[in-house]
């Protein structure tokens, strides 16, 4: 109970601030696939995967105090709050398990920009259905092409990732 949840929290631990939910939904996604065991189950949508699921446990962290979101203009920022802290805490004292996170691969992942994230998350994806590397590029292309610019990042990212 409250693995998720516990899993996501400590992303921020490590992450301190993500800012964008388009960020943040990629970053799950690239970690989920490189075998980061989130649990989330991710659809095709027009930024590319999306888990509804993580964004409602999102939603909860937040109404609980666990999270803080803030909004500046457009975009979304999270960081975790004392609260949270204190929530991990209890649950390591109590359940006895932390979750292992790759440091260098959450700290990868987040020094690129969301733009080179949804294109690599929309290339991981494409892959899971079965196509290979060259095919998912080129649908990918398709699908966003005003994102070719970032294609050889992406790419990059991916391979290093997987």
């Amino acid at each position: 109970m409250f693995e998720q949840e516990y899993a996501l929290l400590k992303l921020f631990e490590k992450a301190n601030r993500i800012e964008g939910r388009k960020k943040l939904q990629k970053t799950v996604h690239l970690l989920q696939m490189a075998g980061v065991p989130f649990g989330m189950d991710f659809k095709y949508h027009y930024y590319g995967p999306y888990s509804a699921e993580l964004q409602s446990y999102i939603d909860v962290l937040v109404d609980y105090g666990m999270l803080r979101e803030d909004n500046q203009g457009d975009t979304y920022i999270y960081e975790m709050t004392d609260k949270g802290k204190e929530f991990m805490q209890k649950y390591r004292e109590t359940v006895g398990n932390d979750f292992s996170l790759p440091t260098e691969s959450v700290e990868r992942v987040l020094s690129y920009p969301a733009t080179t994230l949804e294109l690599t998350s929309t290339i991981g994806y494409l892959i899971s259905l079965g196509y290979t590397m060259d095919v998912a590029k080129s649908k990918a292309l398709e699908l966003k092409p005003h994102l070719k610019n970032y294609i050889d990042k992406a790419e990059d990212l991916y391979n290093s990732m997987m």
